[in-house]
């Protein structure tokens, strides 16, 4: 039986996933254009802005860094009217015109 205390250290530690890996997961590919986009929204340079951190003078980012990046990636649902009068309008049409 360990001793009281040691159990909170016993835990797993948590998975990390190196810049290369981040990207690929992210971007499809981690080719130099993705390795940069990716490292100017770690450093909070452009938007939107992921978490991440700096370990040894590499980006890291774990899982929940990545579940919240394709959360925060996703794009936006935008529920379209029923235009029913105007069938043959593509969506973007009926959208303008309901605006």
């Amino acid at each position: 039986m360990p001793a009281p205390g040691i159990e909170k250290q016993l835990h797993a530690p948590t998975r990390t996933y190196s810049l290369s890996e981040a990207a690929t997961i992210l971007c499809g590919s981690a080719g130099p254009n993705e390795m940069r986009w990716l490292t100017d929204r770690l450093r909070g340079s452009a938007e939107p802005r992921l978490s991440g951190y700096k370990a040894q003078r590499r980006w890291r980012m774990t899982e929940e860094d990545l579940a919240a990046a394709v959360q925060q990636l996703r794009p936006k649902r935008c529920d379209i009217p029923d235009v029913s009068a105007f069938t043959s309008m593509t969506a973007r049409s009926r959208r303008r015109l309901v605006s």
